[in-house]
C-alpha cells in the first residue's frame, strides 16, 4: 500500500484538476496521470470522472478516498511524533479534530493552545468524528474534538463544546420565501449532501427521502469542506453547519432550517490513557474560551 500514491489521489480531489494536483505534489501531469491509470487498472474501476470540467471521484473512488485519509492521517501523526522526540518539552499531546470544527477553528485553535500551553508540543490533525474517537480509544490520540448525535436513551459521551444545526444554504437566485426548508422548493435546484454513512449524512439523509428526493440524484462529499467546496463553486444548495455559513463569504446564500431543526452536539474528549487532568482541563477551558464567541446556534 502506497500512501505517496493516496496523496496523489487525495490532491486530485482537492484541487478537481490533474495540472493543478500535479503541480501541488510537485511531479509532472504525464507522471500524476500515470499513477492514476494505474490506480485505477489495479482496482479495476475507475476511482475520478470528468464533471463540469472538474475531475470529482466517483462511488469507488469515494470509498477509496475515505481509506486513504485515514491512511494519510495515521502516517502524518507518526512523523509528527517522530518529529516531536527532538523537541525539546515536557511532552507531546495529539488533539484530533472533526472537519466541520477545522473549518471553523482549526488554525487560531492551535495558535491558542500553543500560547496558552508553551510548555506541551502540540499535534492538531483532522479526522472523522468516527476515526477520531477510534483513535482516542486506541491511543493514537491524546484528545478528541468530535460530532456526536443526540440518541435516545444513551447519556452523552465528552464535554459539550456547542450545540450545532445543519442549514440548507441556496443560491439567492432559487431562494424562496421565509426561514423554514419548503419541500416543493428544495428539489427544483440541484442538491449537495454528504456521502451516506457520515455523520451528517445519518441526519440529512431521512430528511431528502421524506421529501421524496433520491439521493442519487445529488452530488456528496466525504466532509463538510468537501460539501462547502462545491457549493461554492455553483453546483447547487448544500446542507452545512450553521457556524460555517455565519461566517463571510456567504451573502450570495439564503439560509434555511430544517423542522425539527437537524442538530448535533460538539463535543471534547480525553483518552483513558491520558492521565493528566489538569492539562486536559486547561485544553478544554482555552477551548471554550475559543468557541464561546460564536454561541449557540
Amino acid at each position: 500500500m502506497d500512501i505517496r500514491i493516496m496523496e496523489y489521489m487525495k490532491a486530485i480531489e482537492e484541487e478537481g484538476s490533474i495540472s493543478k494536483a500535479a503541480e501541488r505534489v510537485h511531479i509532472s501531469q504525464s507522471a500524476l496521470s500515470q499513477s492514476l491509470a494505474k490506480l485505477e487498472q489495479e482496482l479495476g474501476t475507475p476511482l475520478f470522472e470528468r464533471r463540469d470540467k472538474r475531475w470529482v471521484p466517483t462511488e469507488a473512488g469515494d470509498l477509496y478516498l475515505r481509506g486513504a485519509t485515514t491512511m494519510i492521517a495515521i502516517k502524518e501523526e507518526a512523523y509528527r511524533r517522530i518529529n516531536a522526540l527532538s523537541v525539546k518539552r515536557s511532552y507531546t499531546l495529539s488533539l484530533a479534530i472533526c472537519p466541520q470544527v477545522f473549518m471553523l477553528y482549526g488554525n487560531s485553535m492551535f495558535s491558542a493552545l500553543r500560547s496558552g500551553l508553551p510548555d506541551i508540543h502540540l499535534n492538531v490533525f483532522r479526522t472523522a468524528s468516527t476515526q477520531a474517537l477510534e483513535q482516542l480509544k486506541s491511543g493514537v490520540v491524546d484528545m478528541a474534538i468530535y460530532s456526536e448525535l443526540p440518541l435516545e436513551g444513551r447519556a452523552p459521551s465528552g464535554e459539550l463544546l456547542y450545540n450545532e444545526e445543519l442549514l440548507l444554504s441556496v443560491p439567492i437566485s432559487r431562494a424562496w420565501d421565509g426561514d423554514t426548508i419548503d419541500p416543493e422548493r428544495i428539489s427544483m435546484s440541484p442538491l449537495i449532501i454528504p456521502v451516506e454513512g457520515s455523520h451528517m449524512g445519518d441526519l440529512v439523509y431521512p430528511l431528502i427521502r421524506s421529501f421524496h428526493i433520491d439521493p442519487e440524484s445529488c452530488y456528496t462529499a466525504d466532509s463538510s469542506s468537501g460539501v462547502d467546496l462545491l457549493l461554492q463553486n455553483g453546483y447547487g444548495s448544500a446542507f452545512l453547519p450553521g457556524r460555517i455559513l455565519n461566517r463571510e463569504g456567504y451573502d450570495g446564500f439564503v439560509s434555511y432550517h430544517a423542522g425539527p431543526p437537524l442538530a448535533y452536539d460538539i463535543r471534547f474528549m480525553a483518552g483513558k490513557h491520558f492521565k493528566d487532568e489538569k492539562t486536559a482541563a486547561d485544553i478544554l477551558r482555552l477551548i471554550r474560551e475559543l468557541v464561546a464567541p460564536s454561541g449557540s446556534v
